[in-house]
């Protein structure tokens, strides 16, 4: 999940939110949103909390796939066109398969052109799926 911090996230990404006109998807710890909505992890789940896009940057995420010798990696959210696409490239550079389920991910502001180049883009470094194939 994705957490603002001001002392681990981008220095400037509150700067480029407002640059950019975007509003209202910073996702303070303890503020509406910071949370996994309709995600329920169980007790032996690890949730990583995130300072930027890039779910690897500045989080201990490699390590903890390293020590179980993960190989696979199947990375799914709301915006393609951010998170999704920032970490689905890392872990790619970082040597595993990557997978990302293109029904399981998306925008939440309809800007679906947007996330479907984003998908185009991702489809060098990962196999772009359906959930359903996962499961094969």
């Amino acid at each position: 999940k994705f957490i603002y911090d001001a002392t681990s996230s981008p220095g400037n990404y509150i700067e480029l939110l407002a640059g950019a006109g975007v509003k209202y998807w910073v996702c303070e710890r303890g503020t509406p949103g910071a949370e996994l909505e309709g995600v329920t992890p169980a007790a032996e789940d690890t949730v990583v909390e995130k300072f930027s896009y890039d779910a690897f940057a500045g989080t201990n995420l490699q390590q903890r796939m390293g020590s179980l010798a993960i190989q696979n990696v199947v990375v799914c959210g709301v915006r393609t066109e951010f998170c999704v696409i920032s970490t689905a490239f890392r872990a790619f550079a970082e040597g595993y398969r990557v997978f990302v389920p293109e029904d399981l991910v998306g925008t939440y502001d309809d800007e679906s052109e947007r996330a479907k180049a984003a998908l185009d883009l991702i489809r060098y470094q990962a196999f772009v799926v359906q959930s359903s194939e996962l499961l094969q």
